[in-house]
């Protein structure tokens, strides 16, 4: 085993008690400031200026994002306001449209009532005419039998009575 006595001997305290402010203190002082000024210098500031960066990077991006949220909400505002537009006036055009095939529909079937009842009547007349062309040659008829039931009963007794 090795002796660790004799470091325990030459190793003596010095006076002064917890807190000794000899040369030492000082040189820990500028080593902390020189570490402190190259971590500064190595680290902290590259990681601020990425940090900085970034803070500009997002707030660009997250400004560019509410003008165009708001660009997009006055485009919506306005594009629907389009669409009732044109919702409405394609309604009344639809309204008036069908008013006037209405209408044009209503002449038609006034002149198709118009020309089937001027048809009817003529159909009337001619069937009227017919009959009554039809009722007088039945009468011809009649009275021909008539003329020569009369013709016979008169005219053939007498010629009969002239031979004899």
């Amino acid at each position: 085993m090795i002796n660790f006595s004799f470091l325990v001997l030459t190793l003596e305290e010095k006076s002064g008690g917890l807190f000794d402010f000899d040369g030492t203190l000082s040189v820990i002082a500028v080593q902390f400031l020189v570490l402190m000024l190259l971590l500064n210098i190595i680290l902290y500031e590259p990681i601020l200026k990425t940090l900085d960066q970034r803070k500009i990077y997002v707030s660009n991006k997250t400004s560019s994002a509410k003008n165009i949220i708001t660009e997009v909400d006055f485009l919506v505002e306005y594009y629907s306001k389009v669409m009732l537009d044109a919702q409405t006036k394609t309604q009344l055009l639809l309204k008036k449209t069908d008013l006037q095939l209405i209408n044009i529909l209503e002449q038609k079937i006034f002149k198709l009532q118009n020309k089937s009842s001027e048809s009817i009547i003529t159909y009337n007349k001619n069937l009227n005419n017919k009959i009554k062309s039809l009722s007088k040659s039945q009468a011809a008829k009649d009275y021909s039998h008539l003329i020569a039931a009369l013709i016979m009963f008169w005219v053939i007794p007498k010629n009969q009575k002239k031979s004899n």
